[in-house]
Order: C-alpha cells, then sequence, then structure tokens
C-alpha cells in the first residue's frame, strides 16, 4: 500500500487537478489497454509446428510410411496432430475472451470534469 502511495501520490477527494492530469498523460499515456494484431488461424496452426521434437515426429512417421509400417505411421502423425490443433483451440478460445474483456471494459473512458463526479451511494 505504502509503495503504491509513492507512486500514485496523494489522494484527494475532489479528484485530480487538470494541470496534474494532463502531467500525467503525458508522461504516462493514455489509459487503455494495448493489444497485439490477430494473427490467422493458419498462422498460428503453422507456428505449432516449429518445434524439434514435432519435426523428428513428422520424420519418424515417414520413415515408417517408407517401411511400410503404416499403424505406427499413422499413430505418430496423429500424435504430432493432436498438440497442434488443442493448441490452436486454445489459442482461438484466448483470443476470444481477451476479445469479450475488451468489448466489456470499452465504454469506460476517462473524463476530464473541474468540478467532483458524484458516485452512488450504496444502499
Amino acid at each position: 500500500m505504502a509503495a503504491t502511495l509513492t507512486i500514485v501520490g496523494p489522494l484527494d477527494p475532489s479528484g485530480l487537478s487538470s494541470a496534474e492530469a494532463d502531467a500525467r498523460l503525458r508522461r504516462d499515456g493514455p489509459n487503455t489497454v494495448h493489444v497485439a494484431a490477430g494473427r490467422s488461424a493458419l498462422t498460428v496452426l503453422l507456428r505449432q509446428f516449429r518445434s524439434p521434437l514435432v519435426l523428428i515426429l513428422v520424420i519418424a512417421a515417414a520413415v515408417s510410411g517408407l517401411v511400410q509400417q503404416w499403424l505406427e505411421g499413422g499413430i505418430i502423425l496423429a500424435i504430432v496432430l493432436d498438440g497442434p490443433l488443442l493448441g490452436l483451440v486454445q489459442k482461438y478460445r484466448a483470443s476470444k475472451a481477451v476479445a469479450a474483456l475488451q468489448r466489456r471494459w470499452s465504454p469506460w473512458r476517462p473524463i476530464r470534469s473541474h468540478e467532483p463526479v458524484q458516485g452512488r451511494s450504496r444502499r
């Protein structure tokens, strides 16, 4: 708590002055959430295959196919495809959750007022 107060400064029930708000805006920037640009599903899926272990398993599946061990090759390919597909689903769900949070928070904007803003009282 003390560390936060030293960063934020003294608390004033009337809020920040316009000069202090402008100084903090110049110093810290706007109060926004920065989001990286979205990637396509194909890009996310292909990035899942960059692991050396995945490449070794693909080679093992190819060798199994060359020696006509179809069952073993199929099992290896199923394992290889399972991980990246699950990773794609997880990343897709996470990006949807982040987008939902952003939509939920989007109506909140900083306000500038020279008069105190009255809040709702709790009963």
